[in-house]
């Protein structure tokens, strides 16, 4: 690693944001040091030898661990702005890791809740590619990252179009435009994005394997509990998929659970087909607890932002796995820690110290 001065002098060349604390800049500087490994520009080859992007995970948090707005049924435009966390050193940070990674994801919620650009305005360097996880490509034509495919190119992950209507989709719509419908609209709904959008790319991802299995025996469990009406057998149908599915990739904005899509098939595809050695994943609530419950294998990097704040929204759900902090480090007036998670633990196996992040450590 270069030295700390070299480092100090390179991130007051690249900082075009507000004017940073010289603790903050020296700080600024250690940490990116050491978050600028040769994997962010080569990728990893996983465990059968398939290459995959260096994922980092990363978000803002206040100490009551809540890391946004509760889900609502605004349209877009938004009507409110997003819940800004991150205080002005450690947003210079996020801008300066999305300049070390060459795409950037987040799910079709955040991008109808927040509708953000991601770029990296704060910090001189290569704004990432940006990749839109939206399993019904409901991503609304208004949307910033659609404006930005006129010019750019953007990744929008979906469902294949063949998907099954009857074991993944729901033929509803709510009334701000993000419900679920057949493989028919899905298509729809795709052209006129590209129509909107020359640059914007669709990528179909598989659900996960037992995806599909797991969805017809929720269902069978639901039509087999008995007489009743017929919003009885729903929500026993509900319920019962409820039950044998604890996570999901995405929400739409709001906050109805989206099908569990392919982590690892979307990694590979993304390294195989679109260059990605690097992938930083920013959001929201439900993208972020799919990698970190189901990433094993996936995830090389958590970069954790926690603000002395304590404003009401929505929180992570606790991460099971322990985390294994590498740094810790204080960033204006915000505390970040820079780890990963310890894939070979199990849930049996007890944290020392409960953090506010929802993660544990050992």
């Amino acid at each position: 690693m270069a030295s700390l001065d070299t480092l100090v002098r390179a991130s007051v060349q690249r900082a075009c944001g507000p004017a940073l604390a010289e603790a903050d800049r020296a700080t600024l500087a250690t940490l990116l040091g050491h978050l600028d490994t040769p994997a962010l520009q080569t990728g990893i080859a996983d465990a059968e030898g398939a290459r995959r992007p260096h994922v980092t995970v990363t978000w803002a948090q206040n100490v009551a661990g809540v890391v946004g707005h509760a889900p609502s049924l605004r349209p877009m435009p938004r009507a409110r702005p997003p819940l800004r966390l991150s205080g002005d050193a450690s947003m210079t940070m996020t801008h300066a890791l999305r300049t070390l990674h060459s795409h950037i994801l987040v799910g079709v919620g955040t991008v109808r809740a927040d509708d953000p650009r991601l770029t990296a305005r704060w910090w001189r360097g290569p704004d990432p590619t940006p990749v839109i996880l939206d399993s019904y490509c409901t991503t609304p034509v208004a949307a910033r990252l659609i404006q930005r495919a006129q010019h750019a190119t953007v990744i929008l992950a979906h469902l294949p179009f063949s998907v099954d209507d009857d074991d993944d989709v729901d033929d509803t719509h709510d009334s701000a435009g993000s419900g679920r419908a057949g493989h028919g609209a899905m298509r729809a709904r795709a052209a006129q994005l590209q129509a909107a959008a020359p640059h914007l790319v669709l990528m179909e991802v598989p659900l996960q394997p037992d995806r599909t299995a797991t969805r017809r025996a929720a269902d069978a469990a639901g039509a087999g509990a008995g007489a009743g009406t017929g919003a009885d057998r729903d929500r026993d149908r509900d319920a019962a998929r409820a039950a044998a599915s604890d996570d999901t990739d995405e929400e739409d904005a709001c906050g109805v659970p989206r099908p569990r899509q392919d982590l690892a098939a979307l990694c590979r595809q993304l390294a195989t087909s679109h260059r990605c050695t690097s992938l930083m994943v920013e959001g929201g609530v439900g993208v972020l607890e799919s990698f970190l419950r189901r990433g094993t294998g996936v995830v090389d990097a958590v970069v954790v932002t926690v603000a002395p704040s304590l404003q009401a929204g929505r929180r992570l759900r606790a991460v099971t796995r322990p985390f294994l902090p590498r740094d810790r480090v204080v960033l204006g007036d915000d505390f970040v820690l820079y780890g990963t998670i310890d894939a070979s633990s199990s849930r049996s196996n007890a944290s020392r110290d409960a953090m506010a992040t929802g993660l544990t450590t050992s």
